[in-house]
């Protein structure tokens, strides 16, 4: 027997069901860029985020008295890069950042921002910002970095080896690779292979169980490089198998938060997980399947009106490219 139910048949039975927050398809770069920093899944901390990334960055130039280069990879809305702009800035009156996108409605949230803003006309010159495809050619010089960042960008690349090949050289040896991953339950559930746990259970009153059945169900292939978001093991694996162990794991920094969801609002972020968990999100009445089963769930649960608290867990990893 299926476990998917007829929704229109169950509508009438329970009565009407509230849809889901669904305010366009989130998958239209306009869309992702416009709702990107204000997602709960982002909403850290901003003072100990920054706090941080720079206690991070001092650890990458400590040694080094001269000005530092750093090239930055899916800057996105520059949550990550303006704080490392900020570090650069108050460090010397020399250090310069380069940055890419490919997607040009992030970029123009990002120069929206007063703080990049402020930076880029006061000292153009020091701040290099390009809407490129990071996994084409880029006619960067080689070993011309002290560090190279991919912020939370791994997992959204069609080719995530590859482009790490490709960017290899560019960075100095010494120089300091800076992935950031996000690593707690709720994104392992959101984006991941597998099935949700005990733990998830009581936390979040088995939604992502009956998430997952529903996934399964309807047959939505999961791309096995979702797990690119969240394992850093499995990153580190890599590196050592794919560039001849020229990089040293040497430390991890981690930013923890809470936050409060709603179950409609988790339902919303099925499908900004879907983007990274099939690599191309899915069809939107597929999605529109998904958001109305699991609504219908939610108020079969009494879920519907509950918040649920959210333990976030982001971890800045650094790796040093051997001399």
């Amino acid at each position: 027997m299926s476990y998917l139910l007829d929704l229109p048949k169950e509508k009438e039975r329970i009565g009407k069901i509230p849809e889901p927050v669904r305010e366009t398809h989130i998958y239209q770069r306009e869309i992702v860029a416009q709702h990107y920093d204000r997602s709960f899944i982002r909403d850290f901390p901003l003072p100990v985020f920054e706090e941080t990334v720079f206690r991070l960055l001092d650890y990458c130039a400590a040694g080094q008295t001269g000005a530092l280069k750093i090239f930055e990879g899916g800057i996105g809305t520059g949550l990550f890069t303006i704080p490392v702009i900020d570090y650069l800035f108050r460090r010397d009156a020399e250090s310069c950042f380069i940055g890419v996108d490919n997607s040009a409605p992030m970029l123009q949230v990002l120069h929206q921002k007063s703080e990049i803003s402020t930076h880029l006309k006061s000292n153009p010159d020091r701040i290099s910002i390009f809407n490129k495809d990071l996994e084409q050619p880029l006619d960067l010089p080689c070993a011309d970095f002290d560090a190279m960042i991919l912020a939370g960008v791994f997992h959204c690349l069609n080719d995530p080896l590859g482009c790490l090949v490709q960017l290899d050289p560019v960075l100095k040896p010494g120089g300091h690779l800076v992935m950031v991953f996000k690593t707690d339950d709720f994104t392992r559930m959101q984006s991941g292979v597998g099935y949700t746990n005990s733990n998830s259970d009581s936390r979040y009153g088995k939604f992502w169980r009956r998430y997952h059945e529903l996934r399964d169900a309807l047959n939505v292939k999961i791309d096995p490089k979702c797990r690119l978001i969240y394992d850093v093991y499995h990153v580190h694996t890599l590196l050592r198998e794919l560039l001849e162990a020229r990089y040293e794991f040497q430390k991890t920094e981690q930013v923890n938060w809470k936050s409060h969801a709603s179950i409609p609002k988790m339902i919303f972020s099925i499908e900004h997980g879907l983007t990274f968990a099939t690599g191309q999100g899915v069809e939107p009445a597929l999605l529109q399947q998904l958001g109305g089963e699991m609504t219908k769930w939610a108020v079969t649960q009494e879920a519907l009106n509950k918040d649920v608290l959210i333990e976030h867990k982001m971890e800045m990893v650094v790796w040093r490219k051997k001399t």
